[in-house]
C-alpha cells in the first residue's frame, strides 16, 4: 500500500469454515494440540483477515466522501484466496507420513477428544504433503480463474 497498491491478492491458508458460529461446543477442555492450534492460527493467520476488513471498511467510508476531501486516502481493494479445505485436515489425513516425532507429537498432545492437526500443517514439509498442498492451490486458482481475472482486470471484488 505505500507503494500506491490499488489491488491487494492475498492468500491466505486459512480456510473460511461456514459452520463457524454453530459448530457443537464441548464442555470437556481442549486438547493442548487445540489450544496451540488456535493459537498459531491466531497470530499468523488471522491478521490477514483482520486487515482485509479493516480495508473494507476504509472503502465504504471513502465511497460517501468527496474525492477532493479524502487527501491521500485511497481505495484499495483486496481479494482473498483461500483454500477450499481445511489445511489441518488435510493435515491429519497425511498424519502417517511425517516423522515419528510429528505423529508423537499430533497424538501425544491430541487428548482424547481426537486429533488437531494445524499445528501439524503449519510444520509439515515432507514433499508428498507439500505437493497435495500444490495441486489444491492449483485446483482451487483455476476455480477462480475468472474472478481473479476480473479482479486483475480492474472490477472491484465481490
Amino acid at each position: 500500500m505505500h507503494l500506491g497498491a490499488k489491488r491487494i491478492l492475498a492468500v491466505s491458508p486459512r480456510f473460511q469454515r461456514d459452520d463457524e458460529p454453530n459448530r457443537d461446543r464441548s464442555l470437556a477442555y481442549p486438547a493442548p494440540a487445540r489450544v496451540a492450534g488456535i493459537l498459531a492460527n491466531a497470530v499468523f493467520l488471522d491478521m490477514l483477515d483482520f486487515d482485509a476488513l479493516q480495508m473494507q471498511r476504509i472503502n465504504s467510508l471513502l465511497a460517501h466522501v468527496p474525492e477532493a476531501a479524502r487527501g491521500r486516502l485511497r481505495e484499495v481493494h483486496v481479494l482473498i484466496l483461500r483454500p477450499s479445505r481445511d489445511l489441518g485436515r488435510v493435515a491429519a489425513e497425511h498424519e502417517y507420513r511425517p516423522p515419528r516425532a510429528f505423529r508423537f507429537l499430533g497424538r501425544g498432545l491430541g487428548g482424547r477428544q481426537g486429533r488437531s492437526a494445524d499445528i501439524l500443517s503449519m510444520v509439515n514439509f515432507e514433499p508428498e504433503f507439500i505437493a497435495h498442498l500444490i495441486e489444491l492451490g492449483e485446483d482451487d486458482t483455476r476455480a477462480r480463474m475468472d474472478e481473479i481475472a476480473a479482479f486483475l482486470d480492474g472490477e472491484a471484488p465481490r
